[in-house]
């Protein structure tokens, strides 16, 4: 993406291979003071070519968020849905929807991350391709019946997020929804380090960018130890409506 973003001061890599999240974090560092903040994703995803556990969000399955609500949310939705997977990753997601006869289109700002999930879902067909949300490919691509972001704003730092808001919205044609699967925090909260859980607030700006908020979920995950989610769910009121 485009937009400056502030640099971390991040403690030094200790001595050794660091663990995935210390790494993940000096990149990030790196990138924003080459004034690349986003290129950070493309360095990691090419080290994880030798290194797989880098990417330590990749679980190589869909997200069981998604999966448990797909059949009652997408009841909504027409036969064959036109999808979009912001940040898709490996792809796990985007090959999953497809298998439910959605029409997917899938991007990442890091190429060597669609290249990988090309290669591990050749069938069925889905339109991949390397960009960031900012990009004329992205945004020609709108009016998307449901565009799918999970887990991806929140690695973008908090100071950058509102930037990101307008473009995601604007691929959501009328009568269309969003999805939004996140980690969530209070205002109070510590905000901690990349991946930045997202406020509340936050998310309710897209409400100002034109949708209707259907559905928002708050809990407490079963990971150990759990972690908070959010859930929402945005619709754009169909042309006339």
């Amino acid at each position: 993406m485009s937009q400056p973003c502030p640099p971390d001061d991040p403690a030094p890599e200790p001595a050794g291979r660091p663990d995935p999240r210390s790494r993940a974090r000096a990149l990030r560092a790196k990138a924003a003071r080459d004034g690349r903040p986003d290129g950070w994703c493309e360095d990691l995803y090419h080290e994880a070519v030798e290194r797989p556990e880098l990417v330590f969000w990749g679980d190589r399955v869909p997200n069981p968020n998604l999966t448990a609500r797909w059949e009652a949310w997408a009841d909504d939705l027409a036969p064959q849905p036109s999808v979009l997977v912001s940040g898709a990753g490996y792809g796990d997601d985007a090959a999953w929807l497809a298998s439910q006869g959605a029409r997917v289109t899938a991007f990442d700002v890091a190429p060597s991350a669609v290249a990988q999930a090309a290669r591990r879902f050749p069938d069925p067909p889905i339109r991949w391709f390397a960009a960031d949300l900012f990009a004329p490919a992205v945004q020609s691509s709108a009016g998307f019946q449901l565009v799918v972001e999970i887990y991806t704003l929140q690695v973008l730092h908090p100071g950058r997020r509102a930037a990101a808001l307008a473009p995601l919205a604007s691929l959501v044609a009328p009568g269309g929804e969003l999805w939004i699967i996140a980690r969530g925090r209070d205002e109070e909260d510590d905000p901690g380090q990349l991946p930045w859980p997202l406020l509340r607030a936050e998310l309710a700006t897209f409400t100002e960018l034109g949708l209707v908020e259907r559905s928002f979920e708050d809990y407490l995950d079963d990971e150990t130890p759990p972690l908070r989610r959010f859930v929402a769910r945005y619709r754009r009121p169909a042309a006339g409506s």
